[in-house]
């Protein structure tokens, strides 16, 4: 993109004065992509992962996506080797915004995330991916093909009883109680559908969700004989301003850690 040379400060932040809207900006990438793509060739690949498993060769069409998003990547304090090597082929563009943190537990690091989007990003989209869920690599345009405001992947609990994190709602408990009202799913679902709750570990939030939903909406959990987690609270506030929560079966992620399921 060309610009005059002309910048001036707006909140803090150079900007040069023609700066254009995300409209136009993924416009200019389409038409590009469009000019070159028949010049580019696909990428071969050769992975070798571990010594468990043989090296797995293939080849992947190189995909531009136009639609800026801002990825939301709450990181622990170290990261999983088969996560970095997922992450390489999910397709994070040039011009996405991304947000993430270091050492702090998982609920102020969502928070964190979502303050930034709300205020340092222009993209309407965030995706929000955890530092062990593997998502298949065009996850981002299964997501936002839905035409859902917030939807999500899903994968399964880590050890027990390996269920969907995906849950249905029990109802108001009663006081004293632990706080629980969700049932797990025992088994996955298929297509697209509505549901009452489900872990965060890979969603797409528009960002009319966003502010709807408005600064640091995750709250801490085991607060008092509350012992719901902060995922489920976001899904609580979610079906409360009657937004919804929706699952895409179709994305199947991996849940990697001790092992990967």
């Amino acid at each position: 993109m060309k610009h005059n040379g002309n910048f001036t400060v707006r909140d803090g932040i150079l900007q040069s004065e023609n700066t254009r809207t995300i409209g136009e900006v993924r416009q200019i990438i389409k038409n590009t992509w469009d000019l070159v793509k028949p010049r580019v060739p696909k990428r071969h690949m050769t992975t070798r992962r571990d010594g468990y498993e043989p090296a797995q060769r293939g080849s992947r069409e190189v995909v531009i996506r136009t639609e800026p998003v801002c990825w939301g990547i709450p990181m622990d304090e170290f990261m999983f080797g088969r996560w970095f090597s997922n992450f390489l082929d999910l397709g994070f563009m040039p011009w996405d915004d991304n947000v993430t943190n270091l050492n702090t537990y998982i609920p102020v690091a969502r928070n964190t995330i979502h303050d930034a989007f709300l205020t340092g990003s222009r993209c309407d989209w965030l995706i929000g991916l955890d530092s062990d869920v593997l998502p298949p690599p065009r996850f981002i345009d299964m997501l936002l093909g839905t035409g859902k405001k917030f939807v999500s992947g899903w994968y399964k609990q880590k050890g027990k009883g390996m269920h969907p994190v995906v849950y249905d709602w029990l109802g108001d408990v009663s006081p004293g109680s632990d706080g629980k009202r969700y049932k797990i799913r025992e088994e996955p679902g298929k297509g697209l559908e509505q549901v009452s709750a489900v872990g965060l570990g890979c969603f797409a939030m528009h960002r009319e969700v966003a502010e709807k939903l408005g600064r640091s909406p995750y709250r801490m959990p085991f607060e008092g004989t509350d012992h719901t987690g902060e995922d489920l609270k976001l899904c609580d506030k979610l079906n409360e301003l009657g937004i919804g929560v929706w699952v895409n079966w179709d994305i199947a992620c991996a849940h990697t850690g001790l092992g990967v399921y």
